[in-house]
Formats: structure tokens, sequence, C-alpha cells
């Protein structure tokens, strides 16, 4: 994840859904505050896709199963921020 941490989902994930604005997903990563007690910074993100594979043949005898491969792997700079603010009343 950029910053020491790693993150390991099993699945496709969940799609996501511009109509659903509360929708959560089982596999998601919050970035720690950075040393000076602030959210935020740019990190280099590497995502590596594995999947499982296996063949047959048909009319003839073999088949098998390849395990888990990985796919390449794409690394990202992503900058990660936070705003925080208080709704006050008027006067207060």
């Amino acid at each position: 994840m950029g910053d020491g941490h790693t993150i390991t989902c099993a699945g496709p994930g969940v799609p996501y859904d511009s109509s659903n604005p509360t929708a959560t997903t089982y596999c998601s990563y919050t970035w720690p505050a950075s040393s000076a007690g602030q959210p935020g910074g740019v990190y280099r993100v590497t995502a590596t896709v594995y999947y499982q594979a296996s063949w047959s043949a048909s009319g003839a005898p073999g088949g098998g199963n390849f395990g888990l491969v990985a796919g390449p792997a794409s690394t990202v700079a992503v900058r990660v921020a936070e705003s925080q603010a208080i709704n006050n009343e008027p006067g207060s």
C-alpha cells in the first residue's frame, strides 16, 4: 500500500454503484496519519491480480491445474488527503 503494509482481498470485490452512496466493500484500506499527525500524503501502491487456471482435453488424455498464477503487477501513485469540517449554528 506504499506505506509498508499489504492487503489481500479474496474474490473479485464489490462492483461500484453510483446510485448507492452508502455502499460498503469487504476489502479496503485506510492509510494511517503521518508522523506529524496529519493524514495524507502520496503513496506508491502496487496491485497484483492472481488467478487460478486448469485445463482439460476433449478426446485425449490430459488435464491439470496450473495453481495460483500471478498476473502483471501495476503501480500507481495515490494522493491521500482528508478534510474535516465542524458545523456550528450561526452566532455560536
